[in-house]
This record gives structure tokens, C-alpha cells and sequence, in this order.
């Protein structure tokens, strides 16, 4: 080919042992699926933490329920534009959330939990990648 172009890589096994292929292999594995579910609704209820009481509620209500925002605005005995503002400081408080601060609390939990019940950190550095 020409000089800006890299040779085409062949494969004669058919079998490559790089990180696609084995991300292949773990997706399709059970085990692998479950861990990710667990580290993915782990890291979820992590960075919810940083939330106020009211702001999850109403981040929860609106964003996972679907609630209008006149329900959730009587569920939490809160005004309207109220709710529309707090919700709006959830989103920015979540967004900002610092990914050095939810690895090092992922990386904290792996290892407080027991060998049957660990997160694989592999799993985790893909959650914050």
C-alpha cells in the first residue's frame, strides 16, 4: 500500500488475543455480564450519594419514573418551578461528578466485599472509560 497507509494484518489462527477480542469473550460469559450489571448499578447508586434527599427524589421521580412534574411537585410538597430547579441541579451536580472520585470509591468497595461477591477492576476502569 502507500506510505500512509499500514499493512493489512494477518491473522492465521483466527484467533487474536487483544483487548476487542477479549471484551468479545467476557461480554458473551454470564459471570462477566452479572459483574458489569453490579459495577455499572454500583457506580449509579455512587454518584446518587452525592445528591441531596430532595434532589433524588425528584431526579429519580422524573428521570427512572417518568413522573410530570405537577406529581412529583405534590409527592415532594415542593412548587413547580421549584422541582424544575432542583432537578436541574441534580443534572449539573451529576455531570460534574469527579470520575477520579467514583473509581477510587469502586476501587474501595472491591475491597471491602468478599471473593464471591468482588468487582472485577477490569469492569470498572471500562465503566469509567
Amino acid at each position: 500500500m502507500g506510505a500512509w497507509l499500514p499493512e493489512p494484518m494477518v491473522v492465521f489462527s483466527g484467533v487474536r488475543d487483544d483487548v476487542a477480542s477479549v471484551a468479545c469473550r467476557e461480554r458473551d460469559d454470564p459471570l462477566q455480564q452479572m459483574l458489569l450489571r453490579d459495577s455499572f448499578s454500583v457506580a449509579y447508586l455512587i454518584m446518587l450519594e452525592e445528591l441531596s434527599p430532595a434532589e433524588r427524589a425528584i431526579f429519580l421521580l422524573r428521570e427512572i419514573f417518568a413522573y410530570d412534574f405537577d406529581d412529583i411537585a405534590e409527592m415532594v410538597n415542593k412548587k413547580l418551578d421549584n422541582c424544575r430547579q432542583i432537578l436541574s441541579r441534580a443534572k449539573k451536580k451529576l455531570d460534574s461528578y469527579n470520575k477520579s472520585s467514583l473509581y477510587s470509591s469502586l476501587s474501595m468497595q472491591d475491597h471491602n466485599t468478599d471473593g464471591s461477591k468482588g468487582y472485577n477492576s477490569s469492569v470498572n476502569q471500562a465503566i469509567l472509560a
